[in-house]
């Protein structure tokens, strides 16, 4: 579901022992490109295999670049044209504000606190269609298979730290667990101190994705 550093650290590790230097490059290219929107050269099956790094002469820190496809960048009717409801519903959320990002696994929780105002869309060779957040100023670097969401449900809980004060909850689902797993967590920051403005957004969204009649019935929005 999500493109990391770390998996492209391993990646990159894998295909240097196999001798695979080619793939080890393109893959961090790729990598590279999603995350900081560069443009490189295209190839292809024929081109790829006659390929030699192209060196730029050092000035001020040079870097050598593999000639390789960038993964292309969608603008959002674009991505729309894909996956219409779930990108309608993701450009929506920018009127959140700040959220809480959690994803969870086994052993794993991992939290980080963001916007959606940089959200943007990008396709990857022989992966699929992400949506994106990428601030390096607060160290965010998210990235969500679109293919793997298969709905968004509306929660409403109680703070930690006051059972007295609600907190607003949205939580990405994909496709094991019966459609039930839950990829992504997003919760209105802080976390038990949220506005009323901001939760009444909470609950416009909720009635107009959630809720084919318009009211606030429902909790799931399928993709």
């Amino acid at each position: 579901m999500f493109v990391t550093g770390l998996n492209r650290l391993r990646l990159e590790e894998r295909t240097r022992s196999s001798g695979c230097t080619h793939t080890a490059l393109h893959c961090a290219a790729v990598y590279r490109d999603l995350v900081h929107g560069t443009r490189l050269l295209p190839w292809n099956s024929a081109s790829l295999a006659a390929a030699r790094p192209v060196r730029r002469r050092a000035r001020t820190g040079s870097v050598v670049r593999m000639a390789t496809q960038a993964p292309g960048r969608l603008t959002v009717d674009q991505a729309a044209g894909k996956f219409p409801r779930l990108v309608e519903f993701l450009e929506a959320c920018k009127e959140l504000g700040e959220l809480r990002f959690i994803a969870t696994n086994a052993a794993v929780v991992l939290e980080s606190t963001a916007t959606l105002e940089k959200l943007f869309y990008a396709e990857v060779p022989r992966r699929g269609l992400y949506a994106n957040v990428v601030d390096l100023s607060i160290n965010m670097d998210l990235h969500i298979l679109l293919s793997g969401v298969r709905a968004a449900r509306f929660e409403q809980g109680v703070s930690r730290g006051d059972p007295s004060t609600p907190t607003y909850i949205i939580r990405l689902l994909g496709h094991e667990k019966a459609g039930e797993e839950v990829v992504l967590s997003m919760f209105l920051s802080p976390v038990g101190d949220v506005s009323s403005e901001r939760a009444a957004v909470w609950e416009q969204l909720r009635t107009r994705f959630a809720s084919a009649d318009g009211t606030a019935a429902a909790n799931t929005c399928v993709f």
